[in-house]
């Protein structure tokens, strides 16, 4: 039995099915079959229209609330973009590349991103800056003495991206990379620490004890969507499938250990070796560019690395300079001058 609400002068109906006759307590009334089904039908399709429209409009409603999400995140985040520095690097200057290291909070607590200016000016293509740690695993004396001294300076990695805010409108196309260890990144935690990163205008990361293969599980999608390239370390005992997983797995550069042992060592025991190594790793015609680090100190060291690479990265030699000068800024511009190599007469790299 279907119960009508509002037919004709009747306040409450009831049709038995195959009759045709409505009725109520009052009476009677003949209606035609087929008028009852047609307003039986325009009530199923008002009802169906009606459920159509709140379906659209929570539909449309959903699509405004995403696309507020992703313009709220593009605000907050303005740095995320495809930009990639190191590759308009690579156009602009494709041999030579200098890579410069400094430590963060040293000499003194609020010198890093003045420091980084001045060496940007006197001619450094990449700026490295280290995050201090009381175990730096694959650091020399050098760069273990300055994070002491960095440390005992009140430096710490949530200070180090407060102060790196805004330093895009100071150096707006010179790539920057945070080099670290795991232990204080996760201590604040891999995803804000990324986004921290990525407000800075940070460009890649070098984390030595994170293995590429965490990297790729964990911390990949991570990293892009936040638009930060890993840096990975390739040693002369590295094998070639390993080498070409690592470069597929950047689109920075990829960091040439010269030789063994820790940063700042001597590396002139077997040149033929060392030299060896980067001619092997320069046949595999990888897409990323390659830097070479360990033990570049000078503008000999410097240029040899050179001739089979992209550029070197030098920090310890740095270090030492800066040590104890009564102006850093005076001696970062002298160091680097030192450096940096004639350019017409270096050749080409491919």
């Amino acid at each position: 039995m279907l119960e009508c609400r509002t037919i004709g002068r009747f306040s409450k109906t009831t049709y038995r099915p195959g009759a045709d006759i409505l009725s109520s307590g009052s009476g009677h009334r003949y209606v035609p079959k087929a008028c009852f089904v047609q307003r039986q039908s325009s009530r199923a399709t008002r009802a169906a229209s009606s459920r159509y429209t709140r379906v659209t409009r929570r539909a449309q409603s959903s699509t405004k609330s995403v696309n507020r999400r992703k313009a709220q995140a593009k605000s907050e985040n303005p740095h995320q973009s495809v930009i990639n520095r190191f590759q308009n690097l690579l156009a602009r200057k494709p041999q030579c590349l200098l890579n410069l290291y400094v430590t963060a909070g040293y000499p003194r607590l609020h010198d890093t991103v003045p420091l980084l200016q001045t060496l940007a000016a006197a001619g450094a293509d990449i700026l490295e800056i280290g995050v201090p740690f009381s175990d730096p695993l694959a650091d020399g004396p050098v760069i273990q003495q300055t994070s002491a001294v960095a440390l005992r300076n009140g430096m710490t990695l949530k200070l180090l991206l407060r102060e790196l805010q805004g330093i895009r409108q100071v150096l707006p196309d010179t790539p920057l990379l945070l080099m670290g260890y795991l232990n204080p990144v996760l201590q604040l935690g891999m995803e804000e620490f990324c986004r921290q990163a990525s407000e800075a205008g940070i460009d890649g990361v070098i984390l030595p004890d994170l293995p590429a293969e965490e990297y790729a599980d964990f911390y990949q999608e991570t990293f892009r969507r936040y638009n930060l390239r890993p840096v990975f370390l390739i040693t002369p005992q590295t094998s070639e499938a390993r080498i070409r997983r690592l470069d597929e797995l950047t689109d920075a550069f990829l960091y040439l250990v010269s030789g063994p042992g820790l940063t700042g060592g001597n590396q002139t025991a077997d040149q033929g070796a060392q030299q060896a190594y980067l001619r092997r790793v320069e046949a595999l015609n990888l897409r990323n560019p390659r830097l070479v680090g360990f033990g570049i100190a000078d503008k000999a060291s410097f240029e040899q690395a050179c001739q089979h690479a992209h550029g070197a990265i030098i920090g310890s030699a740095l270090l030492r300079a800066l040590d104890g000068a009564a102006d850093p800024h005076e001696a970062a511009r002298q160091f680097v001058q030192g450096i940096r190599p004639a350019q017409s007469t270096t050749p080409a790299i491919s």
